[in-house]
């Protein structure tokens, strides 16, 4: 299969600094290969002998198969696979795996690690490497979507959530007022689910990290637990609500209560993305 991939960097260095580039397969003619989506039910038998079905789970892993050879197509000395190897396998921490095209735009970022590095030889000379690299998902993840902006009163921003998977988003979350809001609300009104934070103070910065399903502030004296809520499809909750994107354009409005209240924030997300094994 054909290389998809201009170059990548794992653990803050690129292939291209070690004089590599990605190559076509060695092997000729096609072949069959997973992409790590497969899916087994979630299921309970019945007294009948028929099943309930409740759900479906991933069985597999996401492995990503890379091929390299020198830019100029030489042979690989022993210093040159010593300092491969290292970058590549000489650690056993999970790393993001960023993938990028020819002009530089990141095409997708996946979570893993080297598992396996093996070469291509020909006549006792090493004239390829072949990385395998597995990440404990079965799909990669978009390159990082961010909004820093500053606004005055209201905002409505539209946040594109163009996950492969049919599953909610969670963004990463923070906003700093200039004056005291009685009254915060980050509503989605594509979903017509609402955030309430009560009794924000000038200054005071509020983080919503929604992924992990946390809610703080720099006010030590703070109390989030009778001040954040939320309302679902109209009905108001006494419990947490947080802010999650649906796999769709979202139209989310940031609302102080306060025509005059400046206001300083962020929002920061990926979504999951199905690839192919080889580049």
């Amino acid at each position: 299969m054909l290389s998809y991939a201009y170059y990548f960097k794992y653990r803050n260095q690129r292939n291209i600094d070690f004089d590599l580039i990605t190559s076509v397969s060695f092997d000729a003619g096609f072949d069959q290969i997973s992409i790590g989506a497969t899916m087994e039910p979630v299921e309970t038998d019945k007294y009948d002998g028929t099943k309930i079905d409740y759900s479906a789970r991933y069985t597999e892993r996401l492995e990503l198969q890379i091929t390299m050879v020198k830019k100029d197509y030489t042979e690989f000395t022993r210093q040159n696979k010593r300092e491969i190897f290292r970058w590549l396998s000489g650690h056993k921490q999970a790393s993001w795996l960023e993938l990028y095209d020819e002009d530089g735009d990141k095409i997708i970022d996946i979570f893993g690690r080297f598992v396996s590095i093996d070469e291509k030889t020909a006549d006792s000379r090493t004239i390829g490497i072949i990385a395998t690299f597995q990440s404990p998902y079965p799909y990669g993840f978009s390159p990082i979507r961010q909004i820093d902006k500053t606004f005055v009163g209201s905002e409505k921003i539209i946040l594109q959530n163009d996950s492969d998977v049919e599953d909610c988003v969670y963004p990463y979350f923070s906003i700093v007022p200039s004056k005291d809001v009685q009254l915060l609300s980050i509503k989605n009104e594509t979903t017509n689910i609402t955030t309430f934070v009560k009794n924000l103070s000038a200054n005071e910065q509020l983080t919503i990290d929604n992924e992990h399903k946390l809610a703080f502030t720099n006010n030590e004296y703070r109390k989030m637990d009778t001040d954040f809520y939320g309302d679902v499809n109209g009905f108001e909750t006494n419990y947490p609500v947080f802010i999650a994107l649906a796999p769709t354009d979202n139209k989310i409005l940031i609302d102080t209560g306060d025509g005059e209240c400046e206001c300083h924030y962020s929002i920061t997300y990926r979504y999951p993305m199905m690839i192919g094994t080889v580049v």
